[in-house]
């Protein structure tokens, strides 16, 4: 099984990149996002505990303890069912994070990680916040902030276990366009012999 990692600022193009990959072949997609907006929309305990630390710290992101409880349940059960490979959106941002993303590739036996580390400039992020109607893109200066002073230093962190884990890096442009996308896509399946999703005969 090979996990891929997206890993980028709020509002680069990860979600339109898993859609495509997702598209194309058969890998199963996981958003941390996803997951701590459907916590919030059922106003569940790990929500409740994640607001009131985000309210008192005036930060945007979820204690790490309290995200690995909403998100080790739904990893292990797409991994169980899943026969294919798995992309992560939205994980790791804070460099504590690592220790237990180690702790899941050793512990799953995962053969291939490959971050794909999406990068687009800062006013680009915001204009496409605006364009957005989304209630956590209000607070979208303060999350590149956040970005910036503590997830790029987490992403350093994790590559730094490259000698140890079966991990590799790809940068990708969040500005390309959709043609690039797709090319970029493709060139994924073919680099990592990925199951396509529909057959081209």
């Amino acid at each position: 099984m090979k996990l891929f990692l997206f890993f980028g600022p709020p509002n680069v193009g990860k979600g339109s990149l898993v859609k495509k990959m997702t598209e194309l072949y058969h890998i199963e997609p996981l958003s941390v996002g996803d997951i701590c907006r459907e916590e919030k929309r059922k106003n569940s305990l790990l929500w409740q505990e994640a607001s009131a630390y985000m309210e008192a710290t005036e930060s945007t992101l979820w204690p790490t303890e309290t995200l690995m409880q909403a998100f080790e349940h739904r990893f292990e059960s797409i991994v169980k069912k899943s026969a294919g490979d798995l992309i992560l959106d939205g994980f790791i941002r804070l460099s504590d994070q690592v220790e237990y993303f180690v702790r899941l590739v050793q512990s799953y036996s995962l053969h291939e990680v490959v971050v794909v580390d999406m990068r687009a400039p800062y006013d680009v992020c915001v204009k496409r916040a605006l364009k957005r109607d989304r209630e956590d893109d209000a607070d979208i200066h303060r999350r590149l902030k956040e970005y910036h002073d503590s997830s790029i230093p987490a992403l350093n962190h994790l590559m730094s276990y490259s000698a140890i884990l079966p991990i590799q890096r790809i940068n990708y442009n969040g500005e390309e366009d959709f043609i690039r996308m797709e090319s970029f896509c493709q060139g994924m399946g073919l680099l990592y012999n990925l199951s396509p999703r529909f057959s081209r005969v």
